[in-house]
């Protein structure tokens, strides 16, 4: 009879039995998760409700992390203290760190610092942008006030030390040849840190030169650029640096995006400084007319052409030049030239931004782009012989030129023309653009060039270079 049963009632009670390990697994996860449903069983004869939690929230993406700028809010000395109680905490332990907590960047160049301090040059919003990724792939970061501050960093966390982000100042001015600094030869074995000797080794040390060209004694692939140089032309000599790049994702898409048929017709004037209304590249400078009514005509520009097309130029910048008055025509702004929030709220009702010939290699373009405003970039050389030759151009903001995005995004117009930017702002008035971010300055883009710079092998490449420095090879 028994085996009558069990022959008749296996498969139910073979259910039965996967049910009851299923239930009594979801009793087990039931403190990882928040939000609940109940169950009725019987219990002794009493019912009982068995409350199993479920998530919630959505477990939150890189993205999502990166996003968070509050963990920021801090002041130089608190930024530090939670990093520093991890990375005890790591060492204390006898299974390690989880994640990548236990692996440490120094962020040394001054850069950082400016970061909580509130700073907003571009050098700032990149070093900015590197800490989001840092964060968002869950890094410890430490911060130093000073050298000596980064020699005390490195001798507490030496074996824990990913990578050193510095701007080469102090004792270790000449890092290469500097022996109480750096190891700068792979072959010779690594010895830790003393109190005369620092002992970094070189490929851990790598330089954020916002410029172009490479600035490392190892050459290019340790020094990080803010642009991807491999892609302008003719080649740049910083075409072979590590593009880390930045991101304005996390701050510009928190500005609400102005319906083109809400904004007035206002064009920003982006220009820093009085200075630049009179620098060789100004965009209305041609030193070469003779034409009195011309030359009237560029002094009068933003006046007429505001009465022309209906137009308010605005504008926010140092008065560095004794003497001299903001151009007729421009309204000055009464914002802080340090607030971000009210520049960006400002260029996000604006129909145009309006370059006028520096400064070069700005943040703020994108910044403009991304808020949904199109940018005129001013071409300030050319080849005279080949003028329309684009692959000869350089200009204001090389690296938007280089994306070669064109109108209604970007509108080029070389340096002395004024009938060519008095069309440009004519058209960019009238014509909307959505946002606009470039695939390489999504956030994304920007953590996993992160997570590659910490977690590459650097020092088979470091060998190399020094080959190449030994043997006069370009670096």
């Amino acid at each position: 009879m028994y085996r009558t049963f069990v022959q008749t009632h296996w498969p139910k009670l073979v259910v039965g039995v996967v049910g009851c390990l299923l239930v009594s697994h979801l009793f087990e996860l039931q403190s990882a998760f928040s939000g609940t449903y109940g169950r009725q069983l019987e219990e002794d004869g009493r019912s009982v409700t068995i409350r199993l939690e479920q998530p919630s929230q959505p477990i939150p993406t890189l993205q999502d992390i990166a996003f968070d700028g509050s963990w920021k809010e801090v002041n130089r000395t608190e930024f530090n203290r939670p990093y520093h109680e991890k990375l005890r905490a790591c060492r204390s332990s006898s299974d390690g760190c989880a994640g990548n907590e236990g692996k440490l960047v120094l962020l040394a160049l001054g850069h950082f610092r400016s970061v909580l301090d509130g700073a907003t040059q571009g050098e700032d919003i990149w070093c900015d942008s590197f800490m989001d990724s840092l964060h968002a792939l869950g890094y410890s970061m430490l911060i130093p006030q000073n050298n000596e501050e980064l020699y005390t960093f490195w001798r507490d966390y030496h074996e824990q030390v990913q990578l050193i982000v510095w701007n080469r100042l102090g004792e270790c001015q000449n890092l290469f040849t500097n022996n109480t600094c750096v190891q700068s030869d792979p072959e010779v074995p690594l010895t830790p840190p003393n109190a005369t000797h620092l002992n970094i080794p070189l490929w851990k040390i790598f330089n954020m030169h916002f410029w172009n060209g490479p600035d490392h004694p190892y050459g290019s692939p340790f020094t990080l650029s803010p642009e991807d140089y491999s892609a302008w032309t003719p080649p740049a000599r910083g075409r072979d640096n590590y593009y880390l790049g930045y991101s304005l994702e996390r701050t510009c898409t928190k500005v609400p995006y102005v319906a083109h048929s809400s904004r007035p017709r206002q064009v920003y004037v982006y220009a820093k400084h009085l200075q630049f209304f009179i620098d060789k590249n100004y965009i209305l400078r041609n030193d070469t007319e003779d034409d009195d009514d011309e030359r009237l005509a560029k002094v009068n520009f933003f006046r007429d052409l505001s009465a022309s097309a209906n137009a308010t130029f605005v504008a926010k910048m140092r008065h560095d030049v004794p003497g001299m008055n903001v151009p007729d025509g421009i309204s000055e702004l009464t914002h802080s030239m340090y607030d971000r929030g009210a520049f960006q709220h400002t260029v996000s009702s604006s129909r145009v931004l309006m370059g006028v010939g520096r400064p070069a290699l700005s943040p703020t373009p994108w910044a403009a782009l991304c808020l949904g405003v199109p940018f005129i970039n001013v071409i300030t050389g050319w080849d005279g012989k080949h003028p329309d030759d684009s692959s000869r151009w350089s200009a204001q903001q090389e690296a938007v030129f280089f994306l070669r995005a064109g109108e209604p995004f970007v509108y080029n117009v070389k340096s002395g023309d004024r009938l060519g930017l008095e069309e440009a702002i004519r058209k960019a008035l009238d014509t909307p653009i959505d946002r606009f971010i470039p695939s390489q300055m999504k956030m994304t883009a920007l953590i996993e060039r992160t997570r590659r710079l910490v977690e590459t092998d650097w020092k088979p490449i470091a060998r190399e270079q020094l080959l190449g420095i030994t043997t006069g090879r370009p670096v």
